[in-house]
């Protein structure tokens, strides 16, 4: 995979945690299992729908969390490094 990342020019990968991020809203950060809709298909259950039970976005569930996943890993890019942080 880190050769597609320097073919497109990215930076190194990082690693994120991968819990919550279908349940989580990338617009007001609530984080609920109600976000995912189900929906009753078959002889189960559809959950490709997010919508936030509290601000209302509305989105692809699987677009959502990648969303989600993509945030936190600027988020973790973006903290100092512990030889960087005052002591």
């Amino acid at each position: 995979m880190s050769y597609k990342l320097a073919l497109a020019v990215l930076s190194k990968s990082v690693f994120v945690r991968a819990a919550f991020t279908s349940q989580t809203c990338p617009e007001c950060g609530n984080q609920s299992r109600d976000n995912r809709i189900k929906t009753p298909s078959g002889s189960g259950f559809k959950m490709d729908e997010f919508r936030c039970v509290d601000c209302g976005y509305e989105a692809d569930a699987d677009e959502n969390a990648a969303c989600v996943i993509a945030m936190k890993g600027r988020w973790l890019t973006n903290l100092p490094k512990k030889s960087e942080r005052k002591s």
